[in-house]
């Protein structure tokens, strides 16, 4: 999740008529809250480095900081290979993880946008915030993905950015597996399908997935321009996270579908994002060159045969 006071520009929403922007350089971490975030930190944290970032925490799980420096470092190479843009610039933001989820919830409701949210993460002024909790440790880093998609879609494409846009591009590759040595694999998806009797159990992205189409089938999906039209407030209050598999998987199809036909198009289109196109919806038509019937049904036809699996 992204913090709405990130910027000090009027914060998200912005609706679909986001006004140009354009990719910035990396924001260091505001000292002011840092330190807030450092007092609730078991004696004050230990700061280290997280491949090119730095790391404040009072987590003593080495096997969960080894994985996120590995997840860190190649991070940045996967997002320039997925989806064509260079960042602005090195990292210069911190992370902060917090051991317990207590002291991340009290990080977390010093802003007034976010506070109370069930949020496992949040950006803002420079900084990741997320707690270990004891969770499994490739949910962690999924979440630490999720959260560096967000500072690096800035230095890419430009702050205050459709939701559609920030969050598809980050749950695109939060959902991404991650192979052994830490490194995320696009194109694929995490969680997993297991058998029991006569049933099939979905967890993790596959389960948002087999969400995706039972609302296809019940005729609850809301069309792809209605998603894209959103403001924040309306993207992220939607107490189901659908408007998240939606994205996400919308980012996907443009993507991975149809053979990647249209990945070109939508490649295109960030790189003009981040030199100040504005990032409406029809821009984005415009540049994929198809009518939003056509898009409509191109998208609900891979989600089928996505969530019918192998």
């Amino acid at each position: 999740m992204r913090s709405a006071s990130q910027e000090t520009a009027p914060a998200p929403p912005l609706g679909n008529a986001p006004r140009p922007t354009r990719a910035v350089p990396a924001r260091p971490p505001d000292p002011r809250h840092l330190a807030a975030a450092r007092k609730l930190l078991a004696g004050g944290g230990r700061e280290e480095g997280l491949g090119p970032y730095r790391l404040w925490t009072d987590d003593r799980n080495e096997e969960l900081l080894r994985l996120l420096a590995q997840v860190a470092n190649g991070f940045e190479e996967v997002y320039r290979a997925r989806y064509g843009c260079a960042p602005v610039g090195p990292p210069a933001e911190a992370v902060v993880l917090f051991a317990a989820e207590a002291a991340y919830r009290s990080f977390q409701d010093r802003d007034p946008q976010i506070a109370e949210r069930a949020a496992s993460a949040h950006s803002g002024y420079g900084i990741v915030a997320l707690f270990d909790g004891g969770r499994l440790r490739k949910e962690v880093a999924s979440t630490l993905v999720h959260e560096l998609a967000h500072h690096t879609n800035r230095r890419a494409l430009g702050p205050l950015l459709p939701s559609w846009l920030d969050e598809g591009i980050a749950d695109d590759l939060a959902q991404s597996r991650l192979d052994e040595a830490g490194r995320l694999l696009p194109r694929t998806l995490s969680g997993a399908r297991a058998k029991v009797g006569n049933l099939i159990h979905f967890y993790g992205a596959q389960a948002g997935l087999q969400r995706l189409r039972q609302a296809i089938d019940a005729g609850m999906l809301p069309p792809v321009p209605q998603l894209l039209d959103l403001p924040w407030q309306s993207f992220v209050g939607s107490e189901d996270g659908l408007n998240y598999i939606h994205a996400a998987f919308w980012v996907r199809y443009l993507l991975d579908g149809e053979g990647g036909a249209l990945a070109p198009a939508f490649r295109a289109y960030l790189a003009a994002v981040g030199e100040g196109e504005p990032a409406t919806p029809e821009v984005l038509r415009a540049r994929l060159g198809r009518s939003w019937d056509d898009l409509e049904s191109g998208f609900r036809r891979w989600i089928e045969a996505q969530a019918a699996g192998p």
